[in-house]
């Protein structure tokens, strides 16, 4: 995990769990976990981490013009998180640990 992607369990109900499945923060572009930008993606990363990690998280899948859940380039679910009715995505931009991706 990095600062903008989740591994996500996913309980949907009836006693069944999804395993494993990987998102993308929609809205937040965080630095990379190699190269120069080593040192602050793992200040990026440690801080979702520290947020999320053991939390009851709502997951709210982004949807395309067709209102199918989307996902992004490399496959990964594009979501906002909420937590305790705040949204997580907001808060890496806003405390600068991560920037708006230039699609938006």
């Amino acid at each position: 995990m990095d600062g903008d992607t989740v591994e996500l369990d996913i309980d949907v109900g009836l006693r069944l769990t999804v395993r494993s499945q990987r998102g993308q923060l929609a809205g937040v572009d965080a630095p990379e976990m190699s190269g120069a930008s080593r040192e602050t993606g793992q200040v990026s990363s440690d801080w979702l981490r520290e947020r999320i990690e053991g939390r009851e998280v709502i997951v709210e899948t982004i949807k395309d013009s067709a209102g199918e859940d989307e996902k992004e380039k490399y496959g990964r679910w594009l979501a906002r998180l909420w937590i305790d009715g705040a949204c997580v995505n907001d808060a890496p931009v806003a405390e600068g640990l991560a920037r708006v991706p230039a699609y938006l």
